[in-house]
């Protein structure tokens, strides 16, 4: 495969970096506002522009404005296209975890750009307090990715979170003036008490998903560690990406995500330790932390009264009252409401996943 591609003429010695936003999932953990028909990077949560509008903005000025890709499937994508009508879409027929994206993503770079190509791997779901600060950070990544390394940002952590995984960083390396750390080890969403340990430790970083890496280094690592996978995408470049042979070869792809089957195993890995204001709309929980409390712990809508009400999360358009209420997640949509203990917040994804079970509730998906 490597062997066909078609060389970057722009400037060989200072490759394209392009922006692939992964923007296919289905957002379950942030149900009942996250919807089939209106995925949660399609929500105006924190502004007046959709979170993936957000995550666009975000890359001005560190990328060109015809490298901007998105990788999701048909439906999200119709979606998308709706309001990110500029960015350049790469369309998988069906969703199959984020080694698929990536390694399906990477082939179609390489057919553009070559394999020198510098991939920055971003999400929908992220936000951060300074743009500068993620510029710069990115631009590091960048640099560090020339060297043929797989490169992640690990985030210096700011409180003993459960839901994210950590990164404990090793040696230091250096490459000039820029300085990163080997990783060793990833370490999985650990408990409270774990966490609470984990953070004070300044070699420990949150694993924010964030990566840079040259294209031929993204499919020379997955042909090392998911001949599977390697033996799909090169069997869908050879054939000129006809639609047929994507179909045909995704269908027979693992269910894995680049995490566990790539990065982890990458010798080659580095980290930049990076402090920007990050962090993760990975569930119904940061409509709590990322928004402004009342002098009792609550975030309620503007429509809404209570008494005896503390630490509660409500989200509604009707007039709603609350009494007696605490630590309590509410959402209330035009047809589903649910209710649901802070403590409990990861399991919305169960609740998700018993409607897919049952066919008179998939309307509610």
């Amino acid at each position: 495969m490597t062997n066909s591609h078609r060389t970057n003429t722009t400037n060989p010695q200072r490759p394209t970096a392009v922006a692939v936003i992964m923007a296919g999932g289905s957002g379950t953990r942030f149900w009942p506002l996250s919807r089939r028909e209106k995925p949660k990077q399609l929500l105006t949560l924190f502004s007046h522009r959709t979170m993936l509008d957000e995550t666009i903005s975000r890359f001005t000025g560190l990328v060109g404005k015809n490298h901007i890709y998105l990788a999701t499937n048909p439906t999200i994508a119709r979606q998308c296209k709706k309001s990110a009508k500029k960015a350049q879409y790469i369309i998988e027929p069906q969703p199959k975890n984020t080694a698929a994206c990536i390694g399906f993503s990477a082939i179609r770079l390489l057919k553009k750009y070559g394999p020198g190509a510098i991939m920055i791997i971003e999400t929908c779901d992220h936000v951060y307090e300074s743009r500068q600060a993620y510029h710069a950070h990115l631009r590091k990544a960048v640099e560090l990715a020339r060297l043929n390394k797989l490169v992640l940002l690990g985030i210096a952590p700011t409180y003993p979170s459960t839901g994210f995984g950590y990164i404990k960083l090793g040696s230091l390396f250096t490459y000039g003036t820029l300085k990163s750390y080997h990783v060793e080890k990833f370490i999985e969403k650990p408990n409270l008490r774990r966490a609470t340990l984990l953070i004070k430790n300044p070699r420990n970083v949150w694993n924010s998903g964030v990566f840079v890496v040259r294209v031929g280094k993204v499919l020379s690592e997955i042909k090392t560690h998911m001949p599977l996978l390697a033996r799909g995408l090169k069997a869908i470049y050879e054939d000129n990406f006809r639609k047929q042979t994507i179909a045909q070869e995704f269908a027979r792809l693992p269910d894995i995500s680049f995490d566990y089957g790539v990065v982890e195993k990458c010798t080659s890995l580095v980290c930049l330790r990076a402090a920007m204001g990050w962090d993760d709309i990975g569930d119904l929980s940061k409509l709590d932390a990322l928004s402004q409390k009342d002098a009792f712990g609550n975030v309620l809508s503007k429509k809404s009264i209570f008494l005896d009400t503390a630490n509660t999360t409500l989200s509604s358009k009707r007039m709603t009252a609350l009494i007696g209420i605490k630590d309590l997640i509410i959402v209330d949509t035009d047809d589903v409401l649910l209710i649901c203990a802070k403590e409990n917040v990861q399991d919305v994804k169960k609740i998700v996943e018993k409607i897919k079970a049952d066919p008179s509730l998939r309307k509610y998906l």
